[in-house]
């Protein structure tokens, strides 16, 4: 059996990472410029629509007893999560 050390060598390995390089930069460049001209929007969306059920789940903790209170955290951390994967997208596709 031949470790990744051993092929690594051959002209077809070789061959083949060149040429996933050179197919991941051609998608990955269209993909980033599309990302990044939506950035401002998609991170004041996101942002607000996460700043904004939190603030109103805690506002309506109190006014109302039977207000699924953890089901909206859980929505807005959720706003949360997905703006940090499309900064972790954004970045994954830059160009080095």
């Amino acid at each position: 059996m031949r470790t990744e050390r051993d092929l690594s060598g051959h002209a077809y390995t070789q061959g083949t990472l060149r040429a996933l390089s050179i197919l991941w930069r051609a998608l990955s460049v269209p993909v980033h410029s599309v990302l990044a001209l939506l950035e401002p929007l998609v991170s004041v969306v996101l942002g607000l629509l996460a700043l904004l059920g939190i603030c109103m789940s805690l506002a309506f903790r109190f006014l109302r007893p039977n207000f699924p209170f953890w089901t909206m955290m859980a929505t807005s951390l959720a706003f949360l999560v997905a703006l940090m994967l499309y900064h972790a997208l954004l970045r994954a596709t830059a160009s080095k």
